[in-house]
């Protein structure tokens, strides 16, 4: 019942391509156990493979309140088509990992858009 059963259950489903499975199983730990980083990213990842990208940018919102990385939010926004959102974001994770190599690939995908 603790966090990593959940995780490792969730990822095994979302694995299979069962991710409507695999969403309901980190929802269900949420609405029972409470916030949680870990569980708030698989969850969009998860909204993200399901093409739900309003529900995955709301899920990597509430992760990032509970912890700093902003990444998959700017993905989210990118895949909502708010490029300007993305790149002011993108450039605000710049300046606290400026050596983060998937971030620099990111701000050069955004300045084609």
């Amino acid at each position: 019942g603790g966090v990593d059963s959940y995780l490792y259950l969730g990822k095994a489903y979302a694995a299979t391509g069962d991710y409507n499975y695999a969403s309901s199983v980190y929802s269900n730990y949420l609405s029972k156990q409470g916030p949680d980083a870990e569980i708030y990213n698989q969850l969009g990842l998860c909204e993200l493979a399901k093409k739900d990208y309003q529900k995955a940018l709301e899920a990597f919102q509430a992760g990032k309140q509970i912890e700093g990385n902003s990444l998959m939010q700017i993905v989210a926004y990118e895949y909502l088509q708010d490029y300007q959102k993305a790149a002011v974001l993108l450039k605000a994770y710049l300046q606290n990992y400026p050596d983060d190599q998937a971030a620099i690939r990111e701000q050069q995908f955004l300045s084609t858009r």
